[in-house]
């Protein structure tokens, strides 16, 4: 069966507000300061397809592939500011604004295609997807990625007819290279979710029916992250000549996640 949305539209923004400051020697050893604001927002299209084959009753296997998404039109609005004052001399100041609209053929999101399979049971359901996604390069959004594959795994057990527990396990890779820029990340997550789903009743009732349903689901979930952040760091005296000081450096990062998610139906 074919999808029947081949063409999404897709609407992107990007905000980014940077500021760094800082003095040697409460600014008797010269100080420095740069700011940035920019907003770019655009809309643009993303082509997309499937096929759906159940060979028997109880298994399903899909496949879908997806284009990258890309803007036919963007509008920027930035501005950026710099200021050095060094020990001894004339400060120096920079400044640039940037109020734009233009057409364009931009990237915005990676394309990707997805393999998944699942098999249904009184008993519940378990579910395997492979997602791919493909390298996509976008300067003006300083977008370099490469190629990623994820893996989904996940299930759900029906203990009784108004009790369900389930479990999936997932991974996160970036897509990101090495950062080179301050605040840039490169992280792989792996998680997993716990789940349960209760009803004081089988089924919501029907027209004309009595009674009152009311059924929750409470799902946790925890990843775990391993990679690298872009910082910065700092010479120990004001730069010579006056420059905005400051270079690049990697930090090893680790990061724990943790969520729960609640949802909560009702009716009469």
């Amino acid at each position: 069966m074919m999808n029947n949305h081949p063409v999404d539209i897709v609407i992107a923004t990007q905000r980014l507000t940077r500021i760094l400051s800082g003095a040697y020697d409460g600014g008797a050893g010269g100080t420095f300061n740069a700011s940035l604001n920019r907003t770019i927002s655009g809309g643009g299209l993303q082509i997309k397809g499937g096929l759906q084959w159940a060979p028997i009753p109880e298994l399903r296997i899909g496949w879908m592939a997806a284009m990258p998404s890309y803007l036919v039109y963007l509008s920027e609005e930035s501005t950026a500011s710099q200021q050095v004052a060094p020990p001894s001399g004339v400060p120096q100041f920079q400044a640039t604004q940037v109020d734009d609209l233009s057409g364009t053929w931009t990237g915005a999101e990676h394309g990707l295609t997805r393999l998944g399979a699942a098999y249904l049971g009184h008993w519940g359901w378990i579910e395997l997807d492979l997602i791919v996604g493909f390298p996509l390069q976008s300067p003006r959004f300083d977008i370099d990625w490469h190629t990623t594959a994820n893996v989904r795994v996940g299930g759900v057990v029906r203990v009784t007819e108004r009790l369900k527990l389930g479990a999936g396990f997932f991974t996160d890779f970036s897509p990101e290279d090495t950062p080179s820029d301050f605040g840039e990340t490169q992280v792989d997550f792996y998680g997993f979710t716990l789940g349960i789903d209760f009803a004081n009743r089988e089924a919501p009732p029907g027209r004309g029916d009595e009674g009152f349903y009311l059924a929750f689901a409470v799902a946790l979930r925890y990843s775990h992250g391993k990679g690298q952040l872009a910082g910065l760091s700092f010479p120990t005296t004001f730069p010579d000549p006056p420059s905005l000081p400051g270079t690049s450096n990697l930090v090893d990062v680790r990061i724990n996640e943790y969520g729960i998610n609640l949802a909560v139906k009702a009716s009469f």
